[in-house]
């Protein structure tokens, strides 16, 4: 029980914190803080970890929870789930291949006369 009411008191100063920070930059409006505290009516098992950001993405990053009208942790794990909800990036070579036209090229039995050429143009 204790335990639970400190964990809440802290995320309580961190919501504040991010209505103080929007006030402050002029950002937000009365309703904010209550919208930063909505999360609280719903249980969800969380670990806590802390992340280190240059100053101005912080403020950004802050900026735009305000503006979607959620914390800035909110606004970080709505990333994070987004990112990984795209699964894994391909790692197959197919991924190269026809991302361009040759233009009726062929360089692989070519590539001696467009050297030679290229070489010779450079001379010029």
């Amino acid at each position: 029980m204790i335990v639970r009411f400190l964990r809440e008191a802290v995320e309580d100063a961190e919501h504040a914190f991010d209505w103080y920070e929007a006030q402050r930059e002029g950002l937000g409006g009365p309703g904010l803080l209550t919208a930063l505290m909505l999360h609280h009516d719903v249980c969800m098992p969380m670990a806590r970890t802390q992340l280190s950001f240059e100053r101005e993405t912080l403020q950004r990053a802050r900026r735009r929870a305000v503006e979607m009208g959620i914390s800035l942790a909110e606004y970080v794990r709505r990333l994070v789930d987004a990112d990984l909800s795209q699964g894994p990036p391909s790692t197959s070579a197919e991924t190269v291949f026809d991302l361009g036209s040759s233009d009726g090229s062929d360089i692989a039995s070519d590539k001696d006369r467009m050297i030679a050429e290229a070489i010779a143009q450079g001379r010029r």
